[in-house]
């Protein structure tokens, strides 16, 4: 009897079936555990601190949720341009900062790490309305969707171009826009940020998801980046 039991529990067939079991058993685990988490990334997306941020404001709120109605009056979804009404899965707050209407939005980007592998990361951008131009980007490090879509240009000032690369839809423009004084002040005042502005947006990024402090200072930074910029740039669109 003993070595009957112990030629079954030998059995090929026996180990296979109980290999699939168990290869089941860590699947259906898996399964709950990442249904968990979506519930709570969409449970966290909807409590969003935007949502409250928005009411004190007088603001509009978006989950990022497919269901959510809300509808932004201006913006697009960095960096590719997207309109932003027509993303998902980030969440927006609109609401008006001296006298401006202001965009923050939490998302995702795509980075390659150290090891040469894609990840993901949190991103935040910020973005003010503006009337509408040509594409004209500049920063440390652009996205490729802009650097696809656009032209690099340099400005011939030696600092200015050491610290910064320049992408545009108008090469024209962008000689007569980033004049002395416009790129005084952004050697003074952009640091390690980018900005894009184009189609009545003007914004900026970064990694992380926003804060409320955060939310402000880079609103605030936009507005004076706004006033700084020669009204030709409008004209130009």
């Amino acid at each position: 009897m003993t070595a009957d039991l112990a030629g079954v529990f030998e059995s090929p067939v026996l180990n296979n079936v109980l290999a699939g079991a168990s290869i089941a058993a860590v699947l259906a685990v898996l399964a709950v555990i990442m249904l968990d988490r979506n519930r709570g990334a969409r449970k966290a997306a909807v409590e969003h601190w935007f949502r409250a941020f928005a009411a004190e404001h007088g603001g509009t709120f978006h989950s990022g949720q497919s269901g959510d109605t809300a509808v932004p009056s201006f913006g697009v979804r960095h960096p590719g341009g997207r309109p932003l009404g027509e993303s998902s899965g980030h969440p927006w707050v609109e609401f008006r900062h001296r006298d401006r209407a202001v965009i923050g939005a939490d998302g995702r980007e795509l980075y390659r790490a150290l090891s040469d592998h894609i990840e993901s990361r949190d991103q935040h951008y910020v973005q003010v309305s503006v009337p509408p131009s040509p594409l004209l980007c500049v920063g440390k490090v652009l996205p490729a969707e802009i650097r696809d879509r656009s032209t690099r240009f340099k400005t011939m000032d030696k600092a200015f171009d050491a610290a910064y690369v320049v992408y545009t839809s108008d090469v024209a423009v962008a000689d007569e826009v980033l004049d002395a004084e416009l790129r005084a002040w952004l050697l003074r005042s952009l640091g390690e940020r980018s900005f894009a502005v184009e189609g009545g947006s003007l914004r900026t990024w970064g990694v992380g998801q926003l804060s409320r402090p955060t939310l402000i200072a880079e609103a605030d930074f936009l507005l004076g980046l706004a006033d700084h910029l020669p009204a030709r740039l409008w004209r130009a669109a």
